[in-house]
């Protein structure tokens, strides 16, 4: 007699008796049809990115770089190595205030001015010393004899053509 339960447990239903060798023969059980996935596209699409927006320009911060630049040769000029300097820290600070915080070109800017105008500084403080020591002075003057007497410029010390230096400072 066949017996019937449920859950885990074998059901005698699914299995039949043979009476002359006192064997079990499986009855084929009928498997679920295998489930069938969605076929997958051979490539997939890249997800669409969103455009970037473009960075807001910065023309305080590019004038700065620029001005900072410049001051690298000026500061061979003295004043103009100051003035340079000057100005790109002035536009580097000003972009800080109008964009809230300093990129890449206002550093850079703020950089090289602060170490030209420091350069430029330097540069005037050792003409002024060097200016005010005779001995350098009276060879300046030398030199400046020697260049008139090569080229035939006249030299008597306070014509507007020449450049008396002891006559600069005092």
């Amino acid at each position: 007699m066949p017996i019937k339960r449920t859950g885990t447990e074998i059901k005698m239903d699914d299995y039949n008796y043979d009476e002359n060798d006192n064997t079990i023969n499986q009855q084929p059980q009928q498997t679920p049809p295998p489930m069938q996935q969605p076929q997958q596209p051979f490539y997939q699409m890249p997800p669409q990115m969103q455009p970037v927006p473009p960075r807001p320009k910065n023309g305080f911060a590019t004038a700065s770089l620029v001005f900072g630049i410049l001051a690298a040769p000026g500061c061979m000029t003295v004043w103009f190595g100051i003035i340079f300097a000057v100005i790109a820290i002035v536009f580097a600070i000003i972009s800080r205030i109008n964009v809230g915080h300093f990129d890449g070109k206002a550093t850079a800017g703020l950089t090289l001015g602060m170490i030209f105008l420091i350069l430029s500084l330097l540069l005037f403080w050792m003409v002024l010393v060097m200016l005010q020591n005779p001995e350098f002075m009276e060879q300046m003057n030398s030199i400046m004899q020697q260049y008139q007497q090569e080229y035939s410029i006249p030299y008597d010390g306070t014509s507007g053509n020449t450049l008396h230096i002891m006559n600069i400072f005092r």
